[in-house]
């Protein structure tokens, strides 16, 4: 077997989602940081709002309690339990699974979905296009590092 085989061989052992889940796990904190900022700022992962207070007396307390968001808006957050329960997990096909150990998940998940008739988990723990970009870059070392592991590099 020549050179060219040797290494043809090297690159078919690769097993790259094993070294996607080792580079998102290494940067899982900065993932988690840009949910959350999404999160406080109001804004869903397809740039939209999260929604709409209902209540005129919440938004005014949350305005006082210093929200990023703008007046009237989700921002998720009044204790910190929600976004400090924030977890990353895969799926069998190694797909990255957000969620949050707090138990206003669902019911979070349940008052964006009616807001926007979307999957209201994706909008509030997916990332927005610029924070996805911006994650691919912060990502793209750790999966060059481990390639180059796998190669025996």
């Amino acid at each position: 077997m020549n050179k060219i085989e040797q290494q043809l061989e090297k690159f078919k052992k690769i097993d790259i989602t094993e070294v996607f889940k080792r580079a998102v796990v290494k940067k899982k904190e900065s993932l988690i940081g840009h949910i959350k900022m999404q999160q406080l700022l109001g804004e869903a992962s397809d740039g939209s709002i999260l929604g709409i207070l209902k209540w005129k007396s919440y938004s005014d307390e949350k305005q006082i309690l210093g929200t990023l968001a703008d007046y009237g808006q989700y921002d998720l957050h009044l204790h910190g339990n929600f976004q400090q329960g924030i977890v990353i997990d895969f799926d069998l096909e190694g797909n990255i699974i957000v969620d949050s150990f707090d138990i206003k998940t669902n019911y979070l998940e349940r008052l964006v979905k009616e807001q926007h008739s979307k999957d209201g988990g994706q909008l509030i723990f997916g990332l927005t296009k610029e924070n996805l970009s911006e994650f691919r870059e912060q990502i793209f070392p750790e999966l060059m590092i481990g390639i180059r592991q796998q190669l025996g590099y």
